[in-house]
């Protein structure tokens, strides 16, 4: 078990990818327990989720299953499992205690599981390690390794959520919810090492000092929300930044010009029957942009031009 363990924290740390560690830990523990499937089963959330999975050929995946399975099901499974350690289970014990869990075991071609609960470090249960259709024989001297097992790649689960918050933390604009100037940063350094067409938007508010000065910054924020908001509903895009106090920008790489030409006009379409949210924008697009940062400038003086003539119309 020692071994097995420290085998598998080599294979960890060694993996740039979480998912592709976690998919190779789990080959090491079918080869260690043969068996027809082996999956980690998040139920913390609602539908459950398989975060990883090995399905031998001609089954049905672990996926697929749990996509077809009722949720009060699904928790009858749950509920048993917080109160083990190891669970050992054959599909027949559930055939009078849970009729309709025992219905999709057959379905599934289920004929037995040994599952270990993951759980976080204060004790709470977020998910299971399974493994399904295994020699049952086996099941008593697999209980104490499933158990470890499970304790290791429980923490490895809750360390990578852990970052994963915090890269996500990071990288949002808390008042708006897309990302901010760090994210921005690092999108314009990946852009520089693999050149590609980039479709580039810069948008400020009109008017958001007078908003501030007038109504309070409360009503500012609301405005600021409100312009993120119709950018999201115009791009549809992840790239889309908050790169200051009331400036966006919006980043489409690998688009072709007629896609991006649509989203603009679609933006300016939005903003024509929002009269609540005025906002000058300038775009520029390129077939083939090496530099991202000569391109966004290009775009930000556009945008500038756009915002003075708003403002030579309308006054401060």
């Amino acid at each position: 078990t020692a071994h097995s363990i420290i085998t598998c924290a080599k294979i960890m740390r060694a993996s740039k990818d979480f998912y592709q560690g976690v998919e190779q830990v789990l080959l090491v523990i079918k080869d260690l327990i043969p068996c027809e499937r082996i999956y980690l089963l998040e139920t913390d959330c609602t539908p459950v989720r398989i975060l990883s999975e090995w399905t031998a050929p001609g089954l049905p995946s672990a996926s697929w299953i749990f996509s077809q399975l009722k949720d009060s099901n699904v928790r009858n499974v749950d509920s048993v499992m917080k109160a083990q350690d190891v669970l050992v289970i054959r599909a027949e014990d559930f055939r009078k205690l849970h009729p309709g869990s025992y219905e999709d075991m057959v379905a599934m071609r289920l004929r037995n599981t040994l599952a270990a609960p993951l759980c976080h470090s204060d004790g709470v249960m977020f998910g299971n390690l399974c493994l399904d259709n295994f020699d049952f024989n086996t099941a008593l001297d697999a209980r104490e390794f499933m158990q470890a097992m499970a304790f290791f790649i429980a923490s490895e689960i809750e360390t990578h959520r852990l970052v994963e918050k915090l890269r996500t933390l990071s990288n949002t604009d808390q008042l708006t919810g897309i990302q901010n100037r760090h994210a921005l940063n690092d999108k314009i350094e990946s852009l520089k090492t693999s050149p590609s067409a980039l479709g580039v938007v810069y948008a400020d508010i009109n008017g958001l000092k007078g908003v501030n000065d007038s109504c309070g910054h409360r009503a500012g924020d609301r405005l600021i929300k409100r312009a993120a908001d119709i950018l999201m509903q115009s791009f549809d895009c992840v790239d889309i930044y908050r790169a200051g106090g009331d400036e966006f920008v919006v980043l489409m790489a690998g688009m072709n010009e007629e896609t991006f030409m649509r989203r603009v006009q679609k933006l300016d379409e939005i903003l024509d029957k929002t009269p609540d949210c005025s906002m000058a924008h300038g775009y520029r697009y390129s077939f083939l942009c090496s530099d991202p940062e000569a391109l966004m400038q290009e775009t930000d003086k556009a945008m500038y031009r756009d915002k003075a003539a708003y403002y030579t119309t309308h006054g401060e």
